[in-house]
């Protein structure tokens, strides 16, 4: 994983393919980019983003056109709520 302004750059080797978490979508709190050490910091949870980092996104949007796709972090601490009836 690669840090910048708008977000993190995202590389899957397993399937060769490389894509962008923008910063846009991390919507757990407001993230800022620290130029000298390559990291987004949040400013309330204090979680960091750090080159080299592993991360578990999936696919948010794939725009075939312009050869892009947007991922989004998977939020492994997201549970299942129990459904009202």
């Amino acid at each position: 994983m690669e840090v910048r302004n708008y977000g993190l750059v995202v590389e899957l080797p397993d399937a060769l393919v490389t894509g962008v978490v923008h910063v846009s979508s991390l919507s757990d709190d407001f993230y800022r980019f620290d130029a000298a050490q390559r990291l987004l910091v949040g400013r309330r949870t204090n979680r960091r983003y750090s080159v080299g980092q592993e991360i578990r996104v999936f696919v948010a949007r794939v725009d075939m056109f312009k050869r892009q796709i947007d991922f989004a972090i998977a939020d492994e601490t997201a549970k299942k709520r129990p459904r009202r009836r």
